[in-house]
């Protein structure tokens, strides 16, 4: 690890020294920090109720998490509807690069306010938008 050293002036005019002082103040923290939780689990004594307390709380922190990570996953998927997806993958197999490069949901910043264009193929023979529709019936 190379040792920076940098230096400012005080608002008494002196100068001060900094020899890597964030990365000595972070590392000292971390180690009271340790500290003081391995003291905790020293002192700490486990009963039954404790150890059942602990492992509900884990299951419901599990169970919150997968939750809000399925939402996420399935918001991001909903973000492209079939036709933009089924779009998307022929295009990916059927314009490969270097030749060609597909971006989506390109949204573009307009004097109005913005507008999205689902599909923007670029390759060296032009420029192609494409704006995908999925109707039935």
């Amino acid at each position: 690890m190379v040792a920076e050293t940098t230096s400012s002036t005080d608002s008494l005019g002196g100068t001060v020294k900094f020899d890597n002082f964030t990365e000595s103040v972070s590392a000292e923290s971390l180690h009271a920090a340790i500290q003081h939780l391995l003291k905790l689990l020293r002192d700490w004594k486990l009963d039954e109720r404790t150890i059942l307390y602990i492992l509900v709380a884990l299951a419901v922190g599990f169970a919150i998490g997968f939750a809000i990570g399925r939402f996420r996953v399935s918001r991001a998927a909903s973000f492209q509807n079939r036709g933009e997806a089924l779009l998307s993958r022929v295009v990916l197999q059927n314009f490969v690069p270097p030749d060609y490069h597909l971006m989506n949901h390109v949204t573009l910043q307009m004097n109005d306010g913005t507008t999205q264009v689902d599909h923007i193929l670029v390759s060296r023979f032009g420029v192609f938008v494409i704006e995908t529709k999925d109707y039935k019936g």
